[in-house]
């Protein structure tokens, strides 16, 4: 077995020298690194529970932040009155709420600059009695 230096890449066989044919490679250490955006990271063997929540949560902040400074924001219509504009109905359940009324959310939307640009798919409230 070949022990390669940590900056080693291993290339596809019969690929160029050029970053952009390069593979990604894996050595014995847990490093992977990817030419094309020179990114190298450690397998964890010791990662918890708890890091990797925290990861996930900043990373899911971030994204929020991201969302809020592009004005892309959630539709999540949940006991709204049901705008076409804004919401696909994928069935309608009898109900004690007023009729047209949203009452389940199956996919959230989103709208960028306050255009819909994924409505929301919902379940519609009906009268009990039709």
């Amino acid at each position: 077995m070949s022990t390669r230096p940590a900056g080693a890449i291993r290339r596809a066989s019969g690929a160029s020298a050029s970053p952009a044919r390069a593979a990604i490679s894996v050595n014995c250490t847990g490093h992977v690194s990817c030419p094309r955006n020179g990114i190298v990271t450690v397998a964890a063997e010791n990662a918890t529970p708890e890091s990797l929540r925290s990861g996930v949560e900043l990373t899911l902040r971030q994204l929020e932040g991201v969302f809020e400074k592009q004005s892309l924001q959630e539709i999540n219509p949940v006991g709204q009155k049901f705008d076409p504009h804004r919401h696909q109905a994928i069935s309608t359940l009898p109900s004690d709420k007023e009729p047209n009324t949203v009452i389940n959310v199956l996919q959230k939307g989103y709208a960028l600059h306050d255009r819909v640009i994924r409505p929301a798919l919902v379940t519609v409230a009906k009268p009990k009695d039709a």
